[in-house]
């Protein structure tokens, strides 16, 4: 238990990563069987223009049954194994702002978030949202994706809104999403500012308001089902 919370500022990992070894599954930082009290806090640096990010090189696992009341994420890099969530509970809210997870991307499985979740500028090879409970509300924002933003079942208590994320393709399958759900290709306030997929695919979910997806090449193929 740490009832103080946890906080890394201005860190990097310096693991000797090769070929044959790039794809281990262990990670920089893990976190099991954990209560996280007050906040987990991960902030990289700035020193006049120039942005320092934290640094893991295997990426980050919350995993087993760990309680986090706030996650907080700023400037951070992770280049192998990706920022990972599994099996546990976020009681609080999430926000991850400038961040790079080159490889695997973000992932949140089997797990419960209790408060709002917050995205802007994370940039990964996909995010994937599996078969987990959000009670408050979801924004993702201004980000692109290498490969999917994926959202295999899971249940949706409040709004869900995507803006400005760039993508090949987005999926979802099996989710319950009981308010709206918003689609945005640009942001209102700066309209250089672009999203898109390439195809959308839904299926087998189900939508207690709305789905509504604005833009103008969002859509460069239909929606398959």
């Amino acid at each position: 238990t740490f009832k103080r919370g946890v906080s890394f500022n201005d860190c990097r990992t310096n693991e000797e990563i090769d070929e044959l070894i790039k794809f281990d599954v262990r990670h920089s930082v893990t976190f099991e069987n954990c209560k996280i009290s007050v906040t987990l806090d991960i902030k990289g640096g700035v020193n006049g223009d120039n942005v320092i990010p934290i640094l893991f090189k295997r990426g980050i696992l919350i995993n087993k049954d760990t309680s986090v009341d706030i996650i907080n994420v700023e400037r951070l890099a992770c280049v192998h194994n990706g920022f990972t969530i599994e099996n546990s509970v976020i009681s609080g809210s999430m926000t991850m702002r400038d961040v790079k997870i080159f490889a695997i991307g973000f992932l949140l499985r089997d797990s419960s978030v209790k408060g709002h979740i917050r995205f802007e500028s994370v940039d990964a090879e996909s995010y994937f949202f599996i078969n987990t409970k959000f009670e408050k509300n979801v924004h993702l924002w201004r980000a692109t994706l290498k490969n999917s933003l994926t959202f295999n079942y899971g249940s949706y208590w409040d709004e869900f809104i995507i803006t400005a994320i760039k993508c090949k393709h987005l999926v979802i399958y099996g989710g319950d999403f009981r308010k709206k759900i918003l689609i945005n290709e640009s942001d209102a306030y700066q309209k250089d500012v672009k999203g898109g997929a390439e195809n959308i695919w839904i299926e087998n979910s189900k939508f207690s308001e709305k789905l509504r997806i604005n833009g103008g090449d969002i859509l460069r193929q239909t929606v398959e089902k």
